[in-house]
């Protein structure tokens, strides 16, 4: 199914004479690499495509790299890029060299086009490392919207009816999706978890395994309290339509606030 975010992606590879890095973040598992992959087999261009949590051989080889030069040789004589192609990196923030030659790929890779994701994006850039503004265009993806929700789940029709925005619904119609509305929230937009609940309903196990492996994620590198993840996300889901305070966490102030800018940065509150 078409995600929203591609005609995003699309209009943005479609800028001439634009060659600013695009970087695509997200949680884990709300569909950035399948998005990105539609989009880049539509357009019928030479794509050469990396993940970098799978690709061992090939991150250890670019963070030996000693410039940008050495980079280049790199990609063009081990692994055939070349001009008029893109560049895409998945789980790019593996990358301890990747953030330095950003400035680099705008400005000294002609022809190339990079595109860089992850579930980590938010540490791509390190303390030491000057972002360079104004040389890379951001695009954040989310899990399923309720709009396409509705399309995996009822089919395309229904869908458009919504994206169209009529000034009348009739009363039958109203009904069905609520209903929708109601099975959205608890489901969620995770694009497996709505997958198994239009196919054999047993949506919640493929959530438990997502949240553990988000929690894994958070407490590998998250250095405060990251045991408090989970009691953050059920506090937040106890609180759904209000806004979330400080004094729903059964921690202190000061780790609540840590926990909540935490979980914005990864894109999960």
């Amino acid at each position: 199914m078409k995600r929203e975010m591609e005609t995003r992606l699309i209009e943005m590879l479609s800028r001439t004479g634009d060659n600013s890095v695009i970087i695509i973040e997200g949680a884990r598992q709300v569909g950035k690499s399948y998005a990105v992959n539609r989009v880049l087999e539509s357009r019928g261009e030479t794509v050469l495509s990396f993940d970098l949590e799978k690709s061992l051989v090939l991150r250890r080889q670019i963070d030996a790299t000693e410039d940008f030069e050495d980079f280049k040789m790199l990609m063009r004589d081990q692994y055939g890029l070349k001009e008029n192609s893109i560049l895409f990196f998945d789980e790019a923030q593996e990358s301890k060299q990747l953030p330095k030659y950003v400035k680099s790929f705008k400005e000294d890779f002609p022809g190339i086009r990079v595109i860089l994701t992850g579930s980590s994006m938010n540490r791509f850039f390190p303390r030491d490392v000057r972002i360079p503004v104004g040389r890379f265009r951001s695009l954040c993806v989310f899990g399923f919207s309720f709009t396409e929700f509705v399309e995996y789940v009822r089919g395309e029709e229904l869908a458009d009816y919504i994206r169209s925005s009529p000034e009348k619904v009739s009363k039958s119609r109203h009904d069905l999706y609520i209903r929708l509305y109601d099975d959205y929230m608890k489901v969620g937009g995770y694009p497996e978890a709505v997958i198994a609940y239009a196919e054999n309903g047993r949506w919640m196990n493929v959530i438990d395994e997502i949240m553990a492996s988000l929690e894994e994620d958070f407490e590998r590198k998250e250095e405060y309290q990251p045991q408090i993840f989970s009691d953050a996300i059920i506090a937040i889901s106890n609180h759904i339509g209000s806004p979330s305070k400080y004094t729903h966490f059964n921690t202190t102030k000061y780790f609540a606030k840590s926990i909540i800018t935490a979980l914005r940065k990864w894109h999960i509150a």
